[in-house]
Formats: C-alpha cells, structure tokens, sequence
C-alpha cells in the first residue's frame, strides 16, 4: 500500500502548507494539495490551500514553487476563471501579494 502512495505522489506535483495553529495547540495543521496544470506560456501550475489563503505557484522554467500569501478564494476563483492566467497573475498577485 505504502509503495503505491509513494508512486503515485511521486507521478505528481503536490505541495504541503503546515501551520501552527496555536499556543495551546502545539500540534500542527498539515495541508496536501496537488498541484493543477494551467493553460499558459508563462506558468505550468497551481495549487490554492484556502486554509491558509497561500496560492503556490510553479513556472514553465525552473522547479521551484513559489508560495503567494493572503490570496483569499475570490481572488483564485477569477484566477481560474482568467482568459489568460498569466496576466491576470502578473497584474493581480504577483504584482500584490508577499512571496516566499
């Protein structure tokens, strides 16, 4: 069972958001979300964890993702919804939100 996870996690882009929830609380709050393809020139993917309102984001170069904070789920839904993704990501997120 385990190796079958392991292929199919493997076979995809996922990406993993860990918060610490609370003082109290030590502890933390774990998010798997898997990686969509978009159709664009500029960006292969996305993944939004509207727990913690974080749009990640990987390029058609390079491999790293790029995590965008504070992109609430209105935001990402005319994100989707965008005629083209990469415009809208460059004039409404990336130009806007705090990257890590």
């Amino acid at each position: 069972m385990f190796e079958l996870l392991k292929k199919a996690i493997e076979a995809e882009w996922y990406v993993v958001d860990v918060v610490h929830v609370s003082d109290t609380n030590p502890t933390p709050a774990v998010y798997l979300k898997k990686m969509q393809q978009v159709t664009s020139s500029n960006l292969y993917g996305v993944a939004y964890v509207p727990e913690t309102k974080t749009l990640h984001v990987k390029f058609q170069t390079g491999a790293r993702i790029y995590k965008y904070a504070d992109v609430s789920q209105e935001e990402f839904n005319e994100f989707c919804d965008a005629e083209s993704k990469g415009s809208f990501f460059a004039k409404s997120i990336k130009s806007c939100k705090k990257c890590s």
